[in-house]
């Protein structure tokens, strides 16, 4: 698995298993008057939440060009599936943990953060759970250097 805190692992695990309680869900057990997002007037979904609402497009597609320059492949191969099915494997096993690593920050930061939050938030977010990935001792043996990657400018 990716090295990351448990903390990220169990919002992960909660988008995962579908255990995100979104008013889409609320709803269908009478627990919210609508299915609406209040931020967008959609259909407030996890994917809706993980891709759609707010600043979270642009947010997924800075995303993908990080995942397709490890990769070595364009965003098309990128998937959205992956956010709630992490079934993939990449050789080397660092690249791999790098990839775990980046969608489960991802994931954690669409979940657990405001829609408000700005792409901006979202890379700072980003450069600061690097920064505190790499004064791990073991951090090359983790992820090498796969997340020097993420000094790649939003746009």
């Amino acid at each position: 698995m990716a090295p990351v805190p448990e903390k990220t692992k169990c919002y992960w695990y909660e988008v995962i298993h579908d255990l995100i309680p979104t008013r889409h869900r609320l709803h269908a057990i009478n627990l919210s008057s609508s299915d609406i997002c209040a931020q967008c007037m959609q259909l407030d979904t996890i994917q809706h939440r993980l891709i759609q609402c707010g600043q979270a497009p642009a947010q997924w597609k800075w995303t993908q060009e990080i995942l397709a320059i490890i990769l070595r492949t364009s965003t098309n191969h990128i998937l959205q599936e992956w956010l709630q099915r992490p079934s993939f494997h990449f050789w080397p096993l660092k690249r791999q943990h790098a990839v775990l690593w980046i969608i489960a920050r991802y994931v954690q930061f669409r979940i657990k953060g405001e829609t408000e939050l700005t792409t901006q938030d979202y890379f700072n977010f980003m450069q600061h759970t690097r920064w505190k990935l790499y004064q791990d001792k073991r951090r090359f043996e983790m992820v090498g250097n796969y997340l020097s990657v993420l000094d790649y400018p939003y746009r």
